[in-house]
């Protein structure tokens, strides 16, 4: 029952940790490979023993190929070699400091910036790349994904704080490298929010009302003229501010139409009454539209640690390696082919009359 318990808890932990090194890292994810062919091993030694004892009536293992019925020391055997070779290569650091994602991401619990001076705004714009950030970098929980509603506000909104920062940059005496910075970004920004039109939730609405107050608070600001207000250096760390926001955004976008159980659609060409939706292919243009914007120059977002557990791990997954190395067949060597087996084609065959066989 222990062991049983264990094995559900680290299942529950790999399928919802915030971070999943071993989709895209080749040693974490031989470490994980390595430790399933060791829960097969067991399984099938556990499963040996209840045959044995009348629980089970018969042990199949099904292959792909074709429906033979394989011995359980086979089935170790091949579990075995798999657990060997993955074992000369497997990193197992990232593995084991692997936490399930909170219910709440811990930038959430910040309160809303609050802007009534130009100088703000540069906070506020930082502040709503903070509540993006664990959407952007984390495996999230439904309500705290990304939704369309917030998606297009903040695309909506931005795109009105990009036209008025052009004109404060313009009129300003920042260098020439500003002024290109901003219009790669609009740019950009513009093909993604072009490729992602009708981008809406296939199940309804989601709001989010703590990055849409956060929106709402900036925006107020810019149709208050807050932008005018703000000197040379000012306007230079709003852009700086606002192309981390737009990368974390189309980051987070991305991450969320990528996963397999998005509601997010977008609007494809089809009768004008009758228009069709589908999901975003990450080779398709809209994909790599949200994958250029994502590349913008920007700092470098922090990931959350995890817990450090590799001690544990590694005593627990040595201890299931000897237990199961030390576990004999019930089924014993009789099923191990021979030598006479293996030399059976290099016997001469013998005819009725005992004389050797014509070459022909």
């Amino acid at each position: 029952m222990v062991a049983a318990r264990e094995l559900v808890l680290a299942n529950h932990i790999l399928d919802t940790a915030e971070a999943k090194p071993w989709q895209r890292d080749p040693a974490s994810h031989a470490a994980l490979a390595a430790d399933t062919a060791q829960l097969i091993e067991a399984l099938s030694v556990l499963d040996e023993r209840l045959r044995a004892g009348g629980v089970l009536d018969v042990h199949m293992m099904v292959s792909l190929s074709s429906q033979s019925t394989r011995s359980v020391t086979a089935a170790r055997l091949a579990a075995a070699t798999v657990d060997k070779l993955a074992h000369w290569v497997a990193d197992y650091s990232l593995l084991d400091v692997a936490a399930t994602a909170p219910p709440r991401p811990v930038e959430h619990d910040q309160r809303v910036k609050l802007i009534q001076w130009p100088d703000e705004i540069v906070e506020g714009q930082r502040r709503l790349t903070s509540f993006l950030t664990p959407m952007a970098l984390r495996n999230l929980r439904g309500p705290h994904r990304l939704s369309a509603e917030t998606a297009n506000v903040v695309a909506r909104n931005q795109a009105v704080l990009l036209e008025q920062l052009q004109r404060r940059i313009i009129a300003s005496t920042a260098p020439g490298s500003a002024q290109v910075r901003l219009e790669t970004l609009r740019t950009r920004f513009g093909h993604a929010v072009y490729a992602v039109r009708g981008l809406h939730n296939a199940t309804g609405a989601r709001p989010q009302p703590l990055l849409l107050n956060q929106q709402r608070e900036v925006s107020v600001a810019v149709h208050n003229g807050l932008i005018t207000a703000l000197n040379d250096q000012q306007a230079l760390d709003l852009l700086s501010a606002t192309e981390t926001l737009l990368s974390t955004w189309a980051t987070a976008l991305g991450r969320e139409v990528s996963r397999a159980s998005t509601e997010l659609r977008v609007g494809r060409r089809g009768a004008i009454d009758r228009p069709v939706y589908g999901r975003i292919r990450s080779d398709g243009p809209a994909g790599q539209a949200l994958a250029t914007l994502a590349a913008l120059p920007t700092t470098p977002l922090p990931m959350a640690p995890g817990k450090p557990e590799e001690a544990t791990a590694t005593w627990a997954r040595r201890l299931l390696r000897d237990h199961v190395a030390n576990t004999p067949p019930l089924e014993g060597v009789k099923n191990w082919p021979g030598p006479g087996r293996r030399l059976q084609h290099r016997t001469p065959r013998v005819s009725a009359d005992n004389s050797a066989p014509r070459r022909r």
